[in-house]
C-alpha cells in the first residue's frame, strides 16, 4: 500500500501522506475523517460523504409530511407560487407559511441543511 503526498489536510492544514489505496482512513492529526478513490483520484470529508451517501432530494408531501413546526425548504405550488422555493415552516393545524410569502401550499420539501459551524473567536 503506497502514499500519495498532495499536501495539507482539509481541516488542520497540516501536510497529509494521502494513501493510494481506495478506503475510509483519517488524518493522523486532527482525526478527520477521509474516503479516498483510486478511481476517481479524490479524497473526501465527513460532510462530503454523508451527501454522496445520503443525497438530499424533494419528498412529495403525497408521501410523507414534515414534523409539526418543523422548518424546511418548501417548493410551493398555487397560481401565483407555482415552482417556486422558499424556507417554510409546516403545521399540521394551519399548513404551510413562509416569511417570505405567507401561507401558501406545497407540493414537494426537503430539510434544511446543518449550519455551518462557526468556531468562536477568543
Amino acid at each position: 500500500m503506497g502514499t500519495i503526498n498532495n499536501g495539507d489536510c482539509d481541516i488542520c492544514r497540516k501536510p497529509v501522506q494521502w494513501p493510494s489505496h481506495h478506503g475510509d482512513w483519517n488524518c493522523p492529526h486532527c482525526n478527520q475523517a477521509y474516503a479516498y478513490d483510486e478511481g476517481f483520484g479524490i479524497r473526501l470529508t465527513d460532510a462530503q460523504l454523508t451527501l454522496l451517501r445520503n443525497p438530499p432530494r424533494w419528498i412529495p408531501v403525497s408521501e410523507q409530511l414534515p414534523d409539526d413546526g418543523q422548518s424546511v425548504i418548501a417548493c410551493f405550488e398555487g397560481d401565483d407560487m407555482a415552482g417556486q422555493v422558499g424556507e417554510a415552516t409546516f403545521n399540521q393545524r394551519g399548513g404551510w407559511f413562509s416569511t417570505e410569502h405567507g401561507a401558501w401550499g406545497a407540493s414537494h420539501w426537503m430539510p434544511l441543511p446543518e449550519p455551518p459551524s462557526i468556531e468562536a473567536k477568543q
